[in-house]
């Protein structure tokens, strides 16, 4: 169901930020997660020089929780958006040419091979990358949170070649969250990266994620206080990454969901002394079960602007209006072309029985386990 330009434009407010994030509400307002937990213990000194993964469906608050464990340790956020971003936009395109060059050339051209031509590309886009964001801290030091796409004006076009220690602020940790990575994305079926093997060029993407993954490592190593996170959406041909060897990677739980209590103190923290008198947020909370995108662009739909009180007729209009529009974001990104699909299938089959098991708890009947899914 296409929710429409309308309905896109009323609950997709890019610019209006939840109060969480610029500290209008406490942290222990908000839900925790081992998934939080682990994120705030790899900031601290037990991740130094380990990456982290995140992969789930859209919508399942990735960047959100990254952030949210940088700002409780106190340390500074940046996200580079995928390919909004220019570095790794230029590195997707000239490792794409790099690569097709390349095949061209020769019948049979070996992994080993290919990767030598591709690890100039791809190394000094990401440590070209990494010297813009020590630049981009220092020049506004008091800030705590940065995202850089190509609206960033100070970036240092200057190619780095070789991994550097960081202008970075020497007691503050940096988390670098690598954001909107499934155009890197590979399937369970793709082989391990063999040097030996001839290279195939639908395996293009798990060669630069290699090289990714390696070159930031590199760089972890001489700068300590920094953390670099990989996030990537799950799609038809992107369900992992695949990691140099000596990337190591940090152990974080997966994402999960909330449970109706925990939507419920959320809803309470942001709405309460503000709804029309008589509404139930307890109601509205088992509703809104789901995965945390839905909560969010509620709350951003029905935020009053002022001292305006926010009535049941509003709350209502926009629960139907963000499950349907998340639910086709959704369907869409996971494009199933069958049940050939079977990594996509079983994540959906674990949202399913999330879903279920959340309601169980607050004992909704058989009929209504699946409130967010839509109707028959």
């Amino acid at each position: 169901m296409d929710p429409g330009p309308r309905c896109q434009e009323e609950y997709e407010t890019a610019e209006r930020d939840l109060p969480y994030f610029n500290g209008g509400i406490p942290p222990e307002k908000h839900w925790g997660s081992q998934t939080l937990d682990d994120l705030k213990r790899w900031i601290g000194p037990d991740g130094q020089g380990r990456i982290v993964c995140l992969a789930s469906m859209t919508g399942w608050g990735k960047t959100s929780v990254v952030e949210r464990a940088a700002k409780e340790t106190g340390a500074i956020f940046i996200s580079v958006p995928g390919v909004a971003n220019g570095f790794l936009d230029r590195m997707r395109a000239e490792s794409l040419r790099t690569t097709r060059l390349a095949l061209e050339k020769a019948e049979h051209v070996s992994v080993r091979a290919l990767l030598e031509e591709l690890e100039a590309v791809v190394k000094t886009k990401v440590w070209t990358l990494m010297t813009n964001v020590a630049a981009v801290i220092n020049k506004s030091p008091s800030q705590a949170v940065f995202k850089l796409n190509d609206k960033t004006d100070y970036y240092r076009f200057s190619p780095v070649s070789e991994p550097l220690p960081l202008d970075l602020p020497v007691h503050a940790r940096v988390v670098l969250l690598l954001d909107n990575l499934e155009f890197l994305g590979s399937t369970w079926r793709t082989p391990a990266v063999d040097l030996n093997d001839v290279a195939v060029k639908g395996h293009w993407a798990a060669y630069v994620s290699t090289l990714l993954s390696a070159a930031v490592t590199e760089t972890c190593k001489l700068n300590p206080q920094l953390r670099v996170a990989f996030a990537l959406t799950l799609k038809e041909f992107s369900h992992r990454l695949v990691l140099h060897e000596s990337a190591l990677l940090f152990p974080i739980a997966k994402l999960t969901l909330p449970s109706s209590e925990q939507v419920e103190s959320v809803l309470r923290a942001y709405l309460e002394g503000q709804v029309e008198s008589g509404a139930d947020l307890g109601k509205y909370a088992k509703t809104l079960v789901g995965p945390p995108r839905i909560l969010q662009r509620f709350l951003q739909g029905v935020w009053p602007s002022g001292a305006e009180t926010v009535l049941q007729t509003t709350m209502e209009s926009f629960i139907e209006r963000v499950r349907d529009a998340h639910w086709t974001e959704v369907y869409g990104s996971l494009n199933l072309t069958g049940l050939r699909n079977k990594t996509l299938l079983k994540a959906l089959c674990e949202l399913w029985n999330d879903l279920k098991a959340a309601q169980k708890s607050v004992g909704q009947s058989g009929s209504d386990v699946f409130p967010l899914l839509g109707r028959d």
